[in-house]
């Protein structure tokens, strides 16, 4: 009996064997994105890190853009509240329409990035109602320079709160993606991508490959993409409403995996890093910086969105990278 039972264990064993190579392999990517505390490694999935222009340290970088834009940004925010009250009224009576789904930290940021990196071409995917639309129309108006393509399968977002002062600034693409961004993105070079759209399983396969890989086929190594994207660690829908706010890990939940996976899969991302709240120093010395900077500014709400400040649906900020030679097609099954 002993000698068939280790007879029967050998089969066994291999079998775990092969199940354990399997998961160390998987440990080795994950810990190649990830610190322990789930926080993006600081050099953004450094595989090609060095292949990517220097960047200054972005608690750094983001203190110093607050004090340098302070004013514009106490002015901006207060378009920012005319656009959330007009949306509101314009949206009464309307079930299941949200607005202004970005907190305050992140939106300003956005509005800070557009203006040190002055990009010629933004493109953003999934305009919505038009509040991102709107910050980075701020920005690009500030430069005195710049042009943005907004992408949504809905009408154009909120006109009449926009205006006519952005009219040959802002390109509005209505219609199916599938149709209306390469033809765009072949013809215009893209300076900086932000991504805030939908969620699901499938709809995120669909802009890993159609959005972030035609991007990145273009992309020359001394001049990565600029990229943001919203709802990464966080997702403010769920069966049972809006996920609390406090939590004791932030792992990334289904999007935030599947980009991290396929950024390290493609060797396509560096210097990423997130604002989230508990995700690292970057926010923490980031909202120390505003406080400074905005002082009793900083404390009023302009979307209202108290638990979206960068506690809910965290972003990451990334330098985009061309695709290596052998991925063709970065999906991962």
């Amino acid at each position: 009996m002993a000698a068939l039972s280790a007879r029967r264990t050998v089969p066994d064993l291999s079998r775990r064997c092969l199940w354990g190579s399997l998961l160390c392999c998987f440990a080795l990517v994950i810990v190649g994105t990830f610190r322990l505390d789930g926080t993006p490694a600081s050099h953004g999935l450094a595989l090609r890190s060095s292949q990517a222009p220097a960047v200054q340290d972005p608690c750094l970088l983001y203190s110093e853009l607050y004090q340098k834009y302070a004013t514009d940004l106490v002015r901006v925010r207060q378009l920012a509240a005319r656009f959330c009250a007009q949306a509101t009224d314009q949206q009464k009576g309307t079930p299941h329409v949200h607005h202004c789904l970005t907190g305050d930290l992140e939106s300003e940021v956005l509005y800070l990035r557009i203006r040190h990196f002055k990009p010629a071409n933004v493109f953003e995917v999934s305009s919505a109602l038009g509040y991102s639309t709107m910050w980075i129309l701020a920005a690009l108006e500030d430069n005195g320079h710049g042009v943005l393509h907004s992408f949504d399968l809905f009408e154009t977002p909120f006109p009449h709160v926009l205006g006519d002062s952005h009219r040959g600034r802002w390109e509005f693409h209505h219609g199916d993606m599938l149709t209306t961004f390469k033809p765009i993105a072949d013809s215009v070079p893209v300076d900086y991508l932000h991504i805030d759209t939908c969620h699901d399983e499938s709809c995120i396969r669909w802009y890993l490959h159609n959005v972030l890989e035609v991007v990145a086929a273009q992309v020359h190594p001394s001049r990565p993409v600029h990229t943001s994207m919203h709802d990464i660690y966080e997702t403010y829908y769920s069966p049972a409403g809006v996920r609390p706010a406090a939590q004791s890990k932030r792992l990334p939940l289904q999007e935030g995996n599947q980009v991290f996976e396929w950024l390290a899969f493609a060797r396509a991302g560096v210097h990423m890093h997130t604002l989230g709240a508990g995700l690292g120093k970057v926010g923490e010395c980031v909202r120390s910086a505003r406080q400074d900077a905005l002082h009793d500014e900083a404390a009023v709400r302009v979307s209202g969105m108290e638990r979206w400040n960068g506690d809910l649906a965290a972003s990451i900020y990334f330098q985009l990278m061309p695709l290596t030679d052998s991925c063709k097609d970065c999906i991962v099954s």
